[in-house]
């Protein structure tokens, strides 16, 4: 990585009004865009899209992703004091803007005054901007003007007077879309989102003298969840928690096929903590969560944060090449659905009694039985006949398998994308089958069962 320079030596390289002026813009500019880093709309506003050539809403995406390059970059290496200017420098820039703490909570967390705060968040910041001037070889004065500077001051200076950023309902919605957009569901381990989320916060409550114990269990079964709009909604709900407790316990429990993280107590003081708590739930959202709120009494709650668990639903693959079948499993890793395949024809009965798939995906092409026979059989079968079968071969016979009864189609070679779009339509159809948007779905047991040999 290449060693940002100072601020001086910056300035000696380019030491004319119009140059001043420029840094001064894209120092500005920088500022706005990092304070909406998460709002798609007004990050292509900004001027930095010209300057690093994003316009589309994709290239929007990738000037998020270098400004958080840049920030990830001047993290200290290992062994450095934690009390040093590079720390704090790094601190500043990711819980500020990452993490979109406010200015006042950051400070607590490094110990500063709100004035000192302000002082290092524009030292940050130009370290940050002189990082991106060599990273990116930037032109600022092709750029950049005093009417940029003007512009772009103003701005800020609206931003500032909504408490520092504290995130208005409009811009939250924008965010909460960025969001949605941007990142994708996995397995998440909760524990250990638990621990960082601690982590992250441990400061503050250590300067307002608040415990804080978890009992989460580090073999927690895997949540399916956006990991950012999780962990953003766990800040959230800790933050109101140790602003009015002197100690938070973090309890973990399995209900059906949602895992449950408690949080408490929690008290709704100001209207910092209602808002805070707002933003928790519709995060929560993103990843199909919800948080909830059960009286513990004295006007105290306990926030149930629920999340589907991850690979719960089980799905039978019959496909006589192997490579095949470790597509598949490959495919429906990090989804919600668990992966149950075979190589012999023969063996899908039986395994579908073993394991009931709620969708099963048959090759044609099989040895002994082809695969509109086997259809047949599970058609016929009362164990199968109601659990749909999916068509995927490398023929072109959608007609056909439409006409024999096949709840759908998949046309060879499969990708990622098109199975998870077809499991995720015989899950809505099912839905609308049994009357309920709620799927019930069923204990299997652990680990991937094959019967190739």
């Amino acid at each position: 990585m290449p060693t940002p320079t100072s601020s001086q030596e910056f300035r000696a390289s380019g030491d004319t009004s119009a140059g001043e002026a420029a840094r001064r813009a894209f120092i500005v500019a920088l500022r706005r865009a990092l304070h909406h880093l998460y709002d798609i709309v007004e990050l292509r506003r900004n001027p930095l899209c010209a300057l690093f050539n994003c316009g589309s809403a994709n290239d929007v995406a990738a000037l998020r992703q270098i400004l958080e390059e840049g920030i990830n970059t001047l993290k200290p290496a290992p062994g450095l004091s934690p009390t040093s200017d590079a720390w704090r420098t790094y601190r500043v820039l990711y819980h500020r803007y990452v993490e979109q703490f406010d200015q006042a909570s950051v400070a607590v967390n490094l110990g500063l005054s709100i004035r000192q705060m302000r002082r290092q968040e524009q030292l940050a910041l130009q370290t940050l901007a002189d990082w991106l001037v060599q990273r990116y070889r930037l032109d600022l004065t092709s750029h950049f003007s005093q009417a940029h500077l003007e512009e772009a001051a103003s701005l800020n200076k609206r931003d500032d007077a909504a408490h520092d950023y504290a995130v208005a309902p409009a811009g939250v919605a924008q965010e909460l879309r960025w969001a949605q957009q941007s990142f994708p569901s996995q397995a998440v381990n909760m524990a250990e989102v638990v621990r960082l989320a601690i982590q992250t916060v441990q400061p503050i409550a250590d300067a307002l003298g608040v415990s804080i114990h978890s009992d989460v269990p580090a073999d927690a079964p895997l949540a399916l969840a956006q990991t950012v709009s999780i962990r953003q909604a766990l800040l959230n709900l800790l933050l109101t928690a140790i602003h009015s407790n002197d100690a938070v316990r973090i309890g973990c429990s399995q209900h059906s096929a949602r895992i449950q993280i408690e949080i408490g107590p929690i008290r709704r003081r100001t209207e910092q903590d209602s808002e805070r708590l707002a933003i928790a739930e519709k995060l929560a959202a993103i990843s199909g969560g919800r948080v909830e709120y059960r009286d513990i009494g004295g006007q105290a709650q306990t926030a149930c944060f629920a999340l589907p668990l991850a690979g719960q639903i089980p799905i039978l693959v019959v496909d006589d090449n192997a490579d095949s079948l470790q597509l598949f499993e490959r495919c429906l890793i990090n989804s919600p659905y668990r992966f149950f395949g075979t190589c012999d024809p023969e063996q899908t009965l039986p395994l579908a009694e073993q394991v009931h798939p709620r969708v099963i995906l048959l090759d044609v092409m099989l040895p002994g039985v082809d695969g509109w026979e086997m259809l047949g059989r599970l058609h016929e079968h009362p164990s199968t006949r109601c659990i749909p079968v999916v068509i995927c071969t490398i023929l072109p016979q959608e007609e056909l398998a439409a006409t024999l009864g096949a709840a759908g189609f998949i046309r060879k070679p499969v990708t990622r994308d098109g199975l998870l779009l077809e499991l995720d339509r015989q899950m809505g159809a099912e839905a609308t089958r049994s009357g309920s948007n709620a799927l019930h779905i069923p204990a299997v047991g652990a680990g991937i069962i094959r019967l190739d040999e």
